[in-house]
Order: C-alpha cells, then sequence, then structure tokens
C-alpha cells in the first residue's frame, strides 16, 4: 500500500509511514467512519470539488436528453444533411462566384457583324479558372485569365458561347449579320437596282457584278479585310466575302503584305502554319512622321498608328499633349518605333531635347513609364523600342511629373432654389424662394458617379454652399468619405441658410489648394445669382480668377438654370483653363459632367453612362444636345411623311455655326432618284425678325403654336392629352369629331388614312378594339402659308428653314465610310483636286470636322430606316482600337445623348449594334467639308 500522506510505498501489515511518521490505522478508521474532521489531500479536495460540481449538472443535461431525445435527434440529423447537402453543392455547382463581368459593353449586344467580341467573367478563385469548360456553336475562342476573346468573323446567324464550371452555366448569344445584306439595302431612302451597270462604292464593279459575286454594292471591301472587292476578284483571286480565305488565321491582306500566300495555310511549305509564323513588317506614316518596324506573329501588318490631342496634358508639366496610340490584332515580339518631333513644339512647351524620353501612360493608374528612349537630334527623330502597343506620350524626364496627384473640390450650390416647395416642406421648412431646380439631386447622383469614375491618384474635397460655405472634408483620395460628404447636402438648408453667396464660395474653394505641383481643379455649380452683400461677382472676378491662377486652379462652372450670373462665370472659367457650361434644367447634367470629367480624367470617358470608362475622347466639337439641340423631336408633314430628320440636323449644324443665313428665297431641287425626276420647292423663310434672330440656344426655343399640339404632343404645351379621342368604324380607327373638327379648323393639318403597324394585341391594349386602317394628322406645309392659318410667325419660318435644308440632302456629295476617300475625291472634285484634300479615311474626315467644331450631318441605316443625325463626338474604343463611338444628336430623341458604334479596318467604317441602333453592317455618309454644305446655300 501508499501512504495517503506523503505517497511512500508501505508494506500492506505496516502501522505507521516510515517516512512521515503518519499513523495509518487512525487514517482508515476514519475514512471507514467518515469522519468530517479528516484532511483531505490535495487531489482528493480537487476531485471532490469537481464532483460536487459537475454531478448535478450532468444529472441535468441526462434528463434534458431523456425529456427531449426526438427533437435532439431530429436536429442532429438536419445538421447531419446540411453539411451532407453542402459537401454536395460545392461538388456540383462550387461556392465561387461565378457570372458575366458586366462592365465589358460587348456583353449588351445582340447583334454584330462578323468581328471579334470581347468578354469577361467574374470568378473568385484564381486557382480553378481552368476548372471552367468552354463551348461555342459557331467561331473561335481564346482565354486569357478571366478575359475571353471570341472570333466571330467567319461565322453568321445565331452564335452562341456557353461556359460552364461543374453543374453551373452562364450563356451569351449573338446573331452574327454579314456586311452584305442581300436584300434591303438601301441608298437615299430607295432601292438599289441591281441590274445597273452603276458603282455606288466605286470599287470598279458594277451593281451588276456586285449581285454575282453577292458582294456588297455600298460597301468597296465587303469582308472589310482591307483589299478592295475588285482586286481580291480580278487580282488576288481571293474570296471578298471571307476575310481570311484559306482560314490559317490571318487576313488575305497581311498574307500579302507580309509576302505570304493568302491561298495556302503554309506559305512555305516548312509545316508552319502562317498564322503562327514569326514574321517582320515594317509601317511608315509620313503625315504623322511615324514609322514602326514590327517583329512578332498574327495580323501585324494590319497594325494602325494614331494621334489624338489629350486636354489634361496640355497644362501638365514638361510633357506634349499629343498621345501616340498603336494597336495590332497580332502578337508582338518587339516593335522599334521612329517618330520625328519638332524642336518648335517642345521648345514652345519648355522641352529640351537632350532630355526626351517616350512615356508609356497606364490609364489605370494614371502614371507614367518611361521607355528606354535614343534622341537623334540631328535627323530630329527618337528612336524606342516597345514590349507591348498602347498609349505613349512624349516628355521631359527632368520635369515631367511620372506620377501626378490631382486635386479636385467640388462645390456645391444647396440653396433653397434646389428644393420643391413640397420637398421643404416635407422637411418642415416654410420658406419662399424654392423653384425645385435639381429637386432629384442630380447633382448628388453625377458627382458621386465622377468620383467612383476617376481611378489613378485623386484627391477630392467637397463644399456646400449657399448664404454661407461650408466645408464638408478636405481633400482626402477616401472615395467612400468623400461619397457620404456629397450625399449630406440633401435637405441640409439650415447648415447653408439662405441666399447664393457665389463669391465667397469660389474665394473658399480656392482657398483650400496650396500651391504645389499637383493638378487642382475646382468645379462649382450653381443656379442662381450671386447674393453677396459686400461685392458683385463681377468686382471680384479679377481677383478669383488671379487668386486661381496664382494656386494653378482650373475653375470648371456649371450654371443651372436661366437666372445665373453667366457672363462672369464665363469669363472666370475660360480665364482660368476651363469650361462653362449652362444646363437649363437638371436632365442636362449628365452630359456636362461626362464633358467635365473627360477634361479632368486625361479624354477618358464612359460612353454607354455605367460609371466605368471606356473610351477615350479624341475630337469634340462642343455641341451640347441639351444646349444646341431642338427641344421638340423630329416630325413629318405633307411634304415628307417620315420626317425631316436631315433637314433638322443641317439646320442645327449651321445654326450652332453662327452660319445658317437668316433669310433665303425658295429654292428649286431636282430629286433625281427620290422622287423620279420630280421638282420639288422650299418656301422663302426669314429668320431675322425671330427668336432666331441673334443665333440664341436652339433648345431654349420651344414651340409658339398652342395647335402643334395635335402633331407633337398636348405634354408640349402643359396640356392633358384628351380621352376617348378614338372610335372604331368599318375596321378603321377614326378621330372623334370634337377632337378633329378644331385640328382642321386651324388650317396646319391634313388627315390621311394608313394601315395600321401594330399587332392585335397591341392594338386591343391601346385602344381596346382591332382595325385595319387608322386616321392620322399630318402638318401640310403648304397651308402653313396661308393667311387664315393659325401658325406663329416665329414657327412657320422656322419650318420652312428647316424643309430648305431638307431637299439639300439630294444634291450633297456624300462620302461614306464603305469608300475609299480618294476614290470619291477624284470621282466628285477631279484629279487635279485630290491633292489639296489630306484626309484618308472616314474617321480622318470626322474627325476634322469635329475638331474645327463642326457637329457634321452623318446618315445611315441606324436602325430599321434611314436617317439623319449629328454627330457632336468621337471616341475611340480602349481595348480595340479599331472600335469607334461618334456620340450623336438624333432629332428623334431631344435631349439625349446617344451613341452610334461603328468598327473600322484602315480605311473604311460599318456600324455595330448597341444599346441605342440596332443596325449594323451599315455604312455612314457625311458630307466631305463644311464648304460644300455651305455651297448650297449660297
Amino acid at each position: 500500500m501508499f501512504c495517503p500522506r506523503c505517497g511512500t510505498k508501505l508494506p500492506d501489515d505496516a502501522e505507521f509511514c516510515s517516512k512521515c511518521g503518519t499513523q495509518l490505522n487512525n487514517i482508515q478508521n476514519n475514512e471507514t467512519q467518515g469522519n468530517e474532521h479528516k484532511e483531505l489531500t490535495t487531489s482528493e479536495a480537487l476531485l471532490k470539488k469537481n464532483k460536487e460540481f459537475f454531478d448535478p449538472k450532468i444529472k441535468k443535461i441526462k434528463e434534458f436528453t431523456k425529456k427531449y431525445k426526438k427533437q435532439i435527434i431530429t436536429g442532429l440529423s438536419c445538421f447531419v444533411v446540411l453539411i451532407l447537402l453542402a459537401v454536395l453543392y460545392n461538388s456540383l455547382f462550387g461556392f465561387e462566384k461565378f457570372s458575366w463581368n458586366k462592365e465589358y459593353k460587348d456583353l449588351k449586344l445582340n447583334y454584330v457583324t462578323q468581328n471579334k467580341v470581347q468578354l469577361a467573367i467574374n470568378f473568385s478563385d484564381e486557382n480553378k479558372l481552368d476548372k471552367i469548360k468552354y463551348k461555342t456553336t459557331c467561331g473561335e475562342y481564346t482565354q486569357n485569365g478571366k478575359e475571353i476573346e471570341w472570333d466571330l468573323s467567319e461565322s453568321l446567324g445565331k452564335c452562341e458561347i456557353e461556359l460552364s464550371y461543374k453543374l453551373r452555366k452562364i450563356k451569351k448569344d449573338l446573331t452574327v449579320i454579314s456586311p452584305f445584306i442581300e436584300n434591303n439595302l438601301t441608298l437615299d431612302e430607295e432601292e438599289i437596282d441591281y441590274d445597273s451597270d452603276e458603282d455606288l462604292d466605286l470599287d470598279n464593279l458594277t451593281n451588276k457584278e456586285e449581285k454575282e459575286y453577292k458582294t456588297n454594292p455600298l460597301l468597296s471591301d465587303t469582308d472589310m479585310d482591307n483589299l478592295n472587292d475588285d482586286y481580291e476578284i480580278n487580282t488576288s483571286k481571293t474570296d471578298p466575302l471571307k476575310k481570311d480565305t484559306d482560314g490559317d488565321s490571318l487576313s488575305d491582306y497581311d498574307e500579302i503584305e507580309l509576302g505570304l500566300d493568302p491561298l495556302k495555310t503554309d506559305s512555305k511549305g516548312d509545316g508552319v502554319q502562317d498564322g503562327n509564323r514569326e514574321l517582320t513588317y515594317n509601317i511608315t506614316n509620313d503625315k504623322l512622321g511615324i514609322t514602326v518596324n514590327l517583329v512578332g506573329t498574327g495580323n501585324i501588318a494590319s497594325t494602325t498608328i494614331n494621334t489624338f490631342k489629350n486636354k489634361t496634358f496640355k497644362d501638365a508639366e514638361g510633357i506634349l499633349d499629343t498621345v501616340y496610340n498603336f494597336y495590332t490584332d497580332g502578337k508582338i515580339k518587339s516593335a522599334e518605333v521612329l517618330i520625328h518631333y519638332s524642336l518648335e513644339e517642345i521648345t514652345a512647351k519648355g522641352l529640351d531635347e537632350n532630355n526626351l524620353v517616350l512615356y508609356y501612360f497606364n490609364e489605370d493608374t494614371k502614371k507614367l513609364e518611361a521607355m528606354p528612349t535614343e534622341v537623334d537630334k540631328e535627323s530630329k527623330i527618337i528612336k524606342v523600342k516597345l514590349s507591348h502597343f498602347s498609349k505613349y506620350v512624349l516628355g521631359d524626364k527632368t520635369t515631367v511629373i511620372v506620377d501626378n496627384k490631382t486635386k479636385i473640390m467640388v462645390v456645391l450650390d444647396n440653396s433653397i432654389s434646389m428644393y420643391t416647395y413640397k420637398q421643404l416642406e416635407d422637411k418642415g421648412y416654410s420658406v419662399t424662394g424654392a423653384e425645385g431646380n435639381d429637386s432629384t439631386f442630380k447633382r448628388v447622383t453625377l458627382t458621386n458617379k465622377l468620383i467612383d469614375m476617376l481611378t489613378g491618384n485623386y484627391h477630392f474635397g467637397v463644399a456646400e454652399f449657399a448664404g454661407y460655405y461650408v466645408n464638408l472634408n478636405k481633400f482626402t483620395d477616401n472615395k467612400e468619405t468623400s461619397k457620404n460628404s456629397v450625399n449630406s447636402i440633401k435637405y441640409d438648408i439650415d447648415n447653408v441658410g439662405d441666399g447664393t453667396n457665389i463669391v465667397n464660395a469660389l474665394n473658399k474653394g480656392i482657398s483650400e489648394f496650396s500651391k504645389d505641383e499637383d493638378n487642382h481643379y475646382l468645379i462649382l455649380l450653381t443656379d442662381g445669382k450671386d447674393t453677396n452683400d459686400y461685392t458683385t461677382l463681377a468686382d471680384s472676378k479679377k481677383s478669383i480668377i488671379s487668386n486661381a491662377k496664382e494656386k494653378d486652379i482650373k475653375v470648371c462652372v456649371i450654371g443651372l438654370g436661366k437666372n445665373i450670373d453667366t457672363d462672369d462665370l464665363k469669363e472666370i472659367s475660360t480665364q482660368t483653363g476651363c469650361g462653362y457650361y449652362n444646363a437649363n434644367d437638371a436632365n442636362a447634367l449628365d452630359e456636362i459632367y461626362g464633358k467635365i470629367a473627360a477634361d479632368i480624367n486625361y479624354n477618358l470617358v464612359d460612353t454607354d453612362l455605367d460609371g466605368v470608362v471606356d473610351s477615350t475622347l479624341i475630337a469634340d466639337s462642343g455641341f451640347l444636345v441639351t444646349r444646341d439641340g431642338f427641344s421638340f423631336n423630329n416630325y413629318g408633314t405633307n411634304l415628307s411623311e417620315n420626317g425631316h430628320c436631315y433637314g433638322m440636323a443641317t439646320f442645327a449644324e449651321l445654326y450652332y455655326l453662327k452660319k445658317l443665313p437668316l433669310k433665303m428665297d425658295e429654292k428649286t431641287i431636282n430629286f433625281k432618284r427620290r422622287l423620279n425626276n420630280v421638282d420639288e420647292k422650299s418656301y422663302s423663310y426669314d429668320l431675322t425678325n425671330t427668336y432666331f434672330a441673334n443665333y440664341d440656344n436652339l433648345y431654349d426655343y420651344k414651340l409658339q403654336t398652342n395647335e402643334l399640339k395635335y402633331s407633337f404632343g398636348y405634354e408640349s404645351f402643359g396640356e392633358e392629352e384628351p380621352k376617348d379621342k378614338y372610335s372604331v368604324e368599318n375596321k378603321t380607327l377614326i378621330f372623334d369629331k370634337d377632337y378633329l373638327n378644331p385640328a382642321l379648323e386651324t388650317n396646319m393639318y391634313d388627315v390621311i388614312t394608313v394601315e395600321s403597324g401594330l399587332s392585335e394585341k397591341e392594338q386591343i391594349e391601346r385602344h381596346g378594339a382591332n382595325y385595319e386602317n387608322y386616321e392620322r394628322l399630318i402638318l401640310n406645309e403648304d397651308k402653313m402659308q396661308e393667311k387664315d392659318s393659325l401658325i406663329k410667325n416665329d414657327d412657320k419660318q422656322l419650318f420652312n428653314a428647316i424643309y430648305t435644308s431638307f431637299i439639300k440632302q439630294d444634291v450633297t456629295q456624300n462620302y461614306t465610310s464603305g469608300v475609299d476617300f480618294y476614290s470619291f475625291a477624284r470621282n466628285v472634285v477631279g484629279k487635279d483636286e485630290t491633292t489639296k484634300i489630306e484626309p484618308e479615311s472616314f474617321i480622318d474626315v470626322l474627325k476634322s470636322r469635329l475638331e474645327s467644331g463642326d457637329p457634321a450631318v452623318i446618315s445611315g441605316m441606324f436602325d430599321s430606316g434611314f436617317h439623319a443625325v449629328n454627330a457632336i463626338t468621337l471616341t475611340q474604343n480602349i481595348s480595340n482600337s479599331n472600335k469607334y463611338s461618334i456620340g450623336v444628336y438624333d432629332n428623334n430623341y431631344p435631349g439625349e445623348k446617344r451613341y452610334i458604334d461603328i468598327i473600322c479596318n484602315k480605311k473604311k467604317c460599318l456600324t455595330e449594334s448597341n444599346a441605342y441602333y440596332s443596325g449594323s453592317g451599315r455604312p455612314i455618309r457625311i458630307s466631305y467639308s463644311l464648304e460644300d454644305d455651305l455651297a448650297y446655300f449660297n
């Protein structure tokens, strides 16, 4: 046995412990008798304490388990099932995020011409990308990480790409349209005579021959491979309907340029497919002064080079504002680039030619990365080797700032006039002067959108003002902090007080900046005149301009509404290097914020309004649809039932340029095609004693004649549309006499009967009955000239001027994007004059027109019918330099800026479907010069 005191091992019959002397019999007796005064060892005491603590709890647990045995078993079973289901779901579907990346614009397309489509996915586990399976019904795809390039250049019809991860699937389908649409091709709203000897696209093939070869009579290069149809048919013997006749992934043009055989996949017979063959190619653009010596694979001969001016770089230290843009569909191994520079240009900007360096411009970070550059001062050439193509700028390495910080101070008017009476009343304010100029808080939404859009080294400050100025946050690069500050201005009336103290707001806003090397912008939005009690804005503007210039601050001003100190604010903004933008109402702010964002953000813009930049602005006419377009939409009359789009677009263009004659006699035009040799005559017009005499903002003009509500809509005149104005008689939807008679009494309208274009379901939904025909009121421009017509003089003269511009379309020589420009020029102006014409492609023509401030008229099949609009901006896609978007004022959509997407090769361009227009694969027309447009009026 063992001593219970010290643990010493003892004989079984021992009475005392040989070590500690403890009497063993007493301890044993005490234990037997349960003596409560016995001494316990530490371990015994701990065991006893634990037993006393846990026994009752164990007993309760046993009682609980016994009582709720069924529930516990059920719960455990459910838990086990959930675990098993989670394991099963993960094995079958996976928990990873798996969806299309909606930031990629091509995901929105439903139709596309034969081309490459750029897509991408959201997938949360980079290590499992190889587990995603791809399947297409047509075309080929290449995958690079999460990005997918889907090549549909050889496909037609419905195409689908499917991605699957485990049992989860995502799909995208597109309808691929050939550039050649065999039926329903139109030119000047007429059917093409396929049996004639005309050569509409100037490719040396008659319409009859185009029909035989199934090529497009409006497009000299049907497959858009940079080889004209005539050349492919009669010289290279390649297929004019296929970019890549032999299917080796090199276009016919590239094979010929690279010295290969476009009819053989392995031109050299060495076992290497031409598309994989490493080749060299030299490109020289004398106009730009650039030479590129390329080594690589793929379509390197189709490499494009272009330049554009960048407004953000214009005032930046140590750098030129010309951006060099290089793009190729091929793969580059190396590229030696030679660029001629102008000593006069670089010295004017303060650059030293000894320090010239070509910089790569990173569009995400806005940083400049120096490329190894050699300077040949004798030849005035810089030489640089590039490993990738993108956008580059030329700078002086001793003065350029490669990571430029930009500080933006947003100062927002929050005076009571921004709110409606009801909004203020609902928030407990009892005030006068409320006009509701921005009751939907567009200034808040768009400012936050601007903050989100700007990526790179940007710092934002936010302030609000009315009678007082309140700083809401100092400069910070924390976007959430800045956006929360912007959001805080909603109904924050007490904080800023009454009035609109613009002088104080500008002075305080300028004081937020320090004098440093950062880019500085102050964006002021206001809807009123200055109410400073001490000094007027007119008296203060010189000191404001001086203070802003001292800190190199560009003051960008947005005037909202009509009661604005326009002249003073415009002087402040233009003198400091930014712009003044006037918005009649808050709906115009989208377009204005877009322009300011481009100025600040290195010309990067968001064309689809999803908050993510997708293009670079390369030309801007300055035209604003909410200032320079019509406030009412396109209209039809007895002279042109389908509308006056061409006339409205031409009027808007020349009126904006202040070149539209204010007075003109009647004109007679012979419509050779559209009206079968019929002479059409316009009425004279005189705008000299009308609203238009001073070329005031076109959008501000509202139709004067109340009776025009019958054609332009009652809502345009603040009236409610009458109910039950139709009834059905003999399968015809006819006007109620109480509605029709007053309209006809104006001596401005005819009533005509036309076939219904609605389905039976739509007829029931709109009018509660089915019918075959319906009555339509149409303006009669002949009746408007009569004395008893109720048309007001301003409206009458305007309509006459629009129709005078409308009939111009039949005598205008249009250059189409599907025709070689020099062929067109020789055909129109003669060989001797072609040397004086510089533009080489449709993009060059359009760009030069826009850069000169001309919102040129372009026309084509943008949707289901022929239409004319004003081109107002030109942007180039960031990821594919052969894709462009033309910002347009479309008179069918007053007050809305829209975009036409086009895809180009080196010389020609075709439309692509987008969220605005469904038309695809069509050329676009443009008159080749403003002088030609004006010649009609002269």
